[in-house]
């Protein structure tokens, strides 16, 4: 890559859509794996494939007007790369409140290997 690429990571990667905000790349690679039963997606280079009916079937909340046929052919092409790789089982995100509750056990372990120290002291 040059001096002046950009790279941007697949998880900030987000299609627009009717009825909310957008929707992530890997919501939308999880659903195509559902629809496609794991197998592979249509091919973007192919004249045949008709890529909004496909997005339509798979994604029928999707911005017509903002989810462009190049961006549909990309997300076919990543499909495609991850199904072949066999990549395409994502970890779920931790939620802010599982991270808090894993940080409130670690202080209170913290806190109650302090006080048994401050017990052996006495």
């Amino acid at each position: 890559m040059g001096p002046s690429a950009r790279m941007t990571a697949l998880s900030d990667i987000s299609v627009y859509t009717q009825t909310e905000d957008e929707l992530s790349l890997q919501e939308i690679l999880t659903r195509m794996k559902d629809h496609l039963k794991g197998g592979p997606a249509p091919n973007p280079r192919s004249k045949d494939t008709n890529m909004p009916a496909f997005f339509e079937a798979v994604i029928s909340e999707y911005d017509r007007e903002r989810f462009y046929t190049s961006h549909m052919k990309k997300v076919l092409e990543w499909y495609n790369v991850l199904q072949e790789a066999d990549a395409l089982e994502f970890e779920e995100p931790e939620t802010e409140a599982s991270d808090a509750a894993a940080e409130a056990e670690v202080a209170a372990a913290e806190a109650e290997e302090a006080a048994s120290d401050t017990e052996e002291q006495k």
